[in-house]
């Protein structure tokens, strides 16, 4: 019930949108979640998934650095709204739409990341989370996770995690 509002919400917010509309989106990649990306994947060649990709900005990033990338979201119009971004970069990404956690793209993968997926997720989901990271990933892999800080509270926004969340994960 809860993942069928959640994907409701994203629905309505992708619907008719231009990417600067969405407040999660950003036309640069995060520099943060790059330079820990840097840390953990070779130049180019490396195999990447996104879970939750949305507009996809850092895929097309990664892709564009000659990174073969996957990326997965639930949401149809997110994809259009990506493949539009590739394509005006010169990239290709390969985004599929399902379901990122019971239909996660079979790996192995160097890396995967998640930037804001995680924590869309009910306490209860994020044990399939981690298995589906764990199916994905090939052994001695890397995983790059950013989300909301459970403090402050806000006003808006899905709530964040506590870095015991992620270890509880």
């Amino acid at each position: 019930m809860v993942r069928r509002v959640v994907d409701e919400h994203f629905t309505i917010a992708y619907r008719d949108a231009r990417p600067e509309d969405l407040p999660w989106y950003h036309a640069e990649p995060d520099a943060d979640l790059m330079a820990l990306i840097d840390q953990v994947l070779p130049p180019s060649g490396a195999r990447v998934l996104d879970l939750g990709a949305g507009p996809a900005v850092h895929s097309i990033e990664l892709a564009a650095r000659g990174h073969q990338v996957v990326a997965i979201d639930g949401v149809p119009e997110a994809r259009t709204m990506a493949l539009a971004l590739a394509t005006k970069r010169g990239v290709a990404i390969d985004y599929r739409v399902g379901d990122a956690i019971r239909e996660t793209p079979g790996g192995p993968f160097d890396l995967v990341f998640d930037r804001g997926f995680l924590h869309t997720l009910e306490p209860l989901e994020r044990s399939a989370w981690r298995g589906a990271v764990v199916r994905a990933l090939r052994p001695g892999g890397s995983v790059v996770v950013k989300c909301f800080d459970s403090r402050p509270l806000r006003d808006f926004g899905p709530p964040g995690l506590a870095a015991r969340d992620l270890v509880d994960t």
